[in-house]
């Protein structure tokens, strides 16, 4: 189980692929109400890289499943595998 983690100390970072390459910067986060768990990171700033991943898009902001999280530190990282189709 992960650590609990402020959503809001969450936005800002920039979010890294386990390939070491970046994909962009959380400008917010999506939860589910009735828990109050994350259920996505909403990624703007995408690197070209970011965009040739398959995550979900809305409008001009892609979502990054919170599950794909793999560490949160001066960066978030993110399994890519998780979430490429």
């Amino acid at each position: 189980m992960k650590e609990e983690v402020s959503g809001r100390g969450l936005i800002g970072k920039s979010v890294i692929g386990k390939s070491g390459k970046a994909i962009g910067v959380v400008t917010d986060v999506m939860f589910n109400p009735e828990t109050t768990e994350i259920i996505y990171l909403v990624i703007g700033k995408i690197t070209n890289f970011g965009k040739e991943l398959n995550f979900k898009r809305v409008g001009d902001n892609y979502l990054i499943p919170f599950e794909a999280v793999v560490s949160i530190g001066d960066f978030v990282i993110i399994d890519e595998n998780q979430v490429i189709s």
